[in-house]
């Protein structure tokens, strides 16, 4: 096969933020994220790197981020590595990474959704690392956070479609 073939088949595409800012009270910030999606077929892969020094909230972090590889049919979507998921329209869970205030409560693990007919079955397994800012613990700092909690998460959501009324 010629290798256009190859890459019709293929996508590959990807954005860069950078942001940069200076000031008299020492409110200095720098920082670049970079996504790169890639997807051949029933596979996609997402990554994120960040070079931030210091970022204008949070630590400072150069390297890959956030990595996840998902694979997907008619019958099943897995996902392995960075996972967000909403179930229950984000009152049961809610999973977002917003770098604008700092804060990411997704999950490094599995993720597996299984669909047969009017059912669909939701697992997800990882671990979670959350990091906050408070007043109340000693090293509290506006911009970066001063205390951590680490989570082992293990969930399932079942739905049954009954039908349109």
């Amino acid at each position: 096969m010629a290798p256009a073939g190859l890459l019709s088949q293929s996508g590959f595409h990807g954005d860069l933020t950078s942001k940069y800012g200076d000031s008299k009270n020492n409110y200095n910030f720098s920082e670049s994220l970079l996504n790169g999606f890639y997807s051949r077929d029933a596979l996609q892969a997402w990554f994120q790197m960040e070079y931030s020094q210091p970022p204008e909230l949070g630590a400072p972090f150069q390297g890959v981020r956030k990595l996840r590889l998902n694979y997907t049919t008619d019958l099943m979507e897995l996902a392995v590595g960075d996972i967000y998921q909403i179930w229950g329209r984000g009152l049961m869970l809610n999973q977002i990474d917003d770098q604008l205030i700092d804060l990411d409560n997704g999950l490094r693990g599995l993720a597996a959704t299984l669909h047969r007919g009017p059912v669909t079955g939701q697992i997800l397994n990882g671990k979670a690392v959350l990091s906050k800012r408070s007043v109340e613990v000693a090293g509290f700092s506006d911009r970066r956070s001063n205390y951590r909690t680490k989570h082992q998460v293990f969930g399932t959501d079942w739905q049954i479609d009954g039908g349109h009324y």
